[in-house]
């Protein structure tokens, strides 16, 4: 996990060690979530810009078409059984229980 989060979040060796994992997969989570909003918003851009010029065509491109996915339905969030005993287990630790 550590080039992970040295490489992809930018972290320091120093700072990778004050963080704990839980604060480390959520800060990777934020990343790819921010990554993941910003491909859509360049995919929107292109094919706004495919469509209106024509580009012989024969029929229009959607953001789906170049994502491979639709990034406009909620996906479920489904939690493991080990991501809810680990939450369990971190307010427990928290709250003194």
């Amino acid at each position: 996990m550590e080039p992970i989060a040295l490489v992809e979040l930018g972290l320091h060796f120093l700072e990778f060690g004050l963080l704990t994992v839980r604060e480390l997969k959520n800060a990777l989570e934020y990343k790819r979530k921010v990554q993941k909003q910003e491909a859509v918003q360049r995919a929107e851009m292109l094919v706004i810009l495919v469509n209106a010029c024509g580009c012989n065509l024969k029929k229009k491109i959607s953001v789906q078409d170049l994502l491979g996915f639709n990034p406009y339905e909620k996906a479920e969030c489904k939690k493991t059984k080990t991501d809810a005993e680990d939450d369990l287990h971190y307010l427990k630790q928290r709250l003194g229980g």
